[in-house]
């Protein structure tokens, strides 16, 4: 007699299942097109994604003044995403850039602050870079170092956790 445990169908979890939380993705503009393919990546794992809209869409629209006031809006905008209830993590695109190994610029800094200050995982994509070290390891930063199946399971895990009912006595 085996000891193995089967699952029905309708028993394995769903994108449905998972649905209520989702992560953040952050990065600077210049890695517009990885966020976007990391997006697609963490969709297709079922993991809900929510990534920034694009601030430097066409620059020649506008004005200084303009443009600042748009980007003002745009960073307030994914901030909120950030401290929404339904965000379980930041996930921080931080490839190199400038000659910079793991770029995270000033903004991405301060959402991934944002992120520490709403009780959210903080992930990186890369290794935590030199500079940031005392404070992302302090905040419980975890560098996935490209592993991204690392924060799908912990993200499974915590969903289903979050998701599990409290079972009562038989009387």
């Amino acid at each position: 007699m085996s000891s193995a445990v089967s699952l029905r169908h309708d028993d394995l979890p769903t994108a449905d299942h998972f649905a209520a939380k989702r992560v953040v993705v952050c990065g600077s503009m210049a890695f517009a097109a990885q966020i976007r393919m990391i997006k697609d990546q963490l969709d297709t794992l079922n993991v809900r994604a929510v990534v920034p809209d694009d601030v430097d869409g066409d620059l020649k629209l506008y004005d200084t003044g303009s443009y600042l006031a748009f980007k003002k809006a745009v960073s307030v905008a994914h901030i909120n995403k950030i401290k929404d209830p339904r965000t379980y993590a930041v996930l921080v695109a931080n490839f190199d850039k400038n000659g910079i190994y793991g770029y995270v610029g000033a903004n991405t800094f301060a959402e991934i602050s944002v992120a520490f200050s709403s009780r959210k995982k903080i992930f990186l994509l890369s290794e935590i870079p030199p500079q940031y070290a005392d404070e992302l390891t302090a905040w419980g930063a975890i560098a996935l170092n490209g592993d991204i199946p690392r924060l799908v399971r912990m993200y499974e895990q915590s969903c289903r956790h979050a998701t599990a009912q409290l079972r009562f006595p038989q009387f």
